[in-house]
């Protein structure tokens, strides 16, 4: 028996009101609490990230992804390292970026 279901066809951004109840040989039970879901998604994937090169720094902008729902919060950047794997800079660019810039300074 499986305790749970897939819906389809439901409205990204949309809440919806769900409740359960369960059966057995003796009848049905009663409802269970009434609980919110909020049918929304991890944000799109971004677009390419575009660097402008000023006298003294790097700026790194990209667009803003697709949100499905919930506002994106955060943003976090990594870079390619030698050895092909990538991580972030602790020099810069640093935990949760608010924007989708960073300003990197060049040495």
């Amino acid at each position: 028996m499986s305790l749970a279901t897939i819906k389809t066809g439901l409205t990204i951004s949309k809440t919806y009101k769900v409740r359960y109840r369960a059966k057995n040989i003796y009848g049905w039970g009663l409802y269970s609490d009434i609980t919110d879901i909020k049918t929304i998604k991890v944000p799109a994937k971004p677009e390419a990230v575009t660097a402008v090169i000023t006298s003294t720094n790097v700026l790194f902008t990209w667009t803003k992804p697709v949100e499905y729902g919930s506002a994106v919060t955060g943003y976090n950047i990594q870079f390619k390292k030698k050895d092909g794997t990538f991580a972030a800079d602790p020099s810069f660019c640093v935990g949760l970026l608010t924007s989708p810039t960073c300003t990197m300074p060049m040495s």
